[in-house]
């Protein structure tokens, strides 16, 4: 006669109850996901096409790394894994504005102008950002993010220590390209979409919002517009400024008659709120 012990606390209720919790909160993380794509909102942040890019960057990540982080060790970090949807909105951005207006990711006027500048500091900084940009351009059509162009902030969560190490040596000499937008971000017309390119905006719009810059790409999204606006007037954009990026972005988009000025911007923003609703 066979008989089963009844098993002692523990001795495999744990596991199962681990494995049981990992689904539920897939289950929630699942949902929550599908109530925004059927809320009415913009879809554009789970789009086929930026879900597709943000799978194929982070493989190209883990295919640069030691054969112990694999691709779905990397899925687990929701900071890289955002900052990945962030490149794929901006390289989807740039690409609808070069198709709409013609507006070069590479080359825009601003940074063309800045190439002949009198500083030849400054217009050396200028040509090795058209390098980075044109880079990034052809990154982001195969699928790729060099370890070298990942935020400071990432690198000790998705390297290896000696690996980050590595790569903040080489920076140290080449300055990635986040590190030469900035180099820029102060310029005149910096905030004009047109003028400066979609990459050079963002950066612009996120140091004078405060903001850190994927969050930037974030709030050019259409369901975002209000952040965008208040981002805007936080950094010193006037109303009529604020209306040509904002059709520029959105060409549908209208604008309520009252804006906050740059200082209740800048306190709506540090209270994570909005006069737009």
């Amino acid at each position: 006669m066979i008989t089963s012990a009844s098993p002692a606390p523990g001795d495999g209720a744990r596991p199962f109850a681990a494995e049981l919790e990992s689904a539920g909160r897939s289950l929630d993380e699942a949902g929550a996901v599908l109530r925004h794509l059927l809320d009415g909102a913009d879809r554009s942040l789970f789009a086929d096409r930026v879900v597709a890019q943000v799978r194929a960057m982070i493989e190209h990540v883990a295919s640069q790394l030691p054969p112990d982080r694999s691709p779905d060790s990397l899925l687990a970090q929701p900071r890289l894994v955002a900052h990945a949807q962030a490149l794929a909105l901006e390289a989807e951005l740039a690409e609808r504005l070069a198709d709409r207006l013609a507006l070069d990711p590479v080359l825009p006027p601003l940074i063309q102008a800045e190439t002949a500048a009198p500083d030849p500091e400054r217009a050396t900084a200028a040509l090795a950002l058209l390098g980075a940009q044109a880079r990034f351009v052809q990154a982001q059509r195969r699928g790729e993010l060099p370890l070298g162009e990942l935020p400071e902030e990432l690198l000790d969560d998705a390297l290896p220590a000696d690996l980050a190490a590595t790569v903040r040596e080489r920076r140290a000499a080449a300055p990635e390209r986040r590190a030469l937008l900035a180099k820029f971000a102060d310029a005149p017309a910096a905030l004009e979409l047109e003028h400066a390119g979609v990459a050079l905006f963002l950066t612009a719009l996120a140091r004078g919002a405060g903001f850190d810059r994927d969050e930037a790409v974030l709030a050019t999204t259409r369901s975002q517009l209000p952040r965008l606006v208040v981002a805007l007037a936080a950094a010193g954009a006037s109303r009529a400024a604020i209306e040509r990026q904002v059709l520029t972005l959105h060409p549908d988009a209208a604008l309520p008659a009252d804006l906050p000025d740059a200082v209740q911007a800048t306190a709506l923003l540090a209270r994570g709120e909005s006069l737009l609703g």
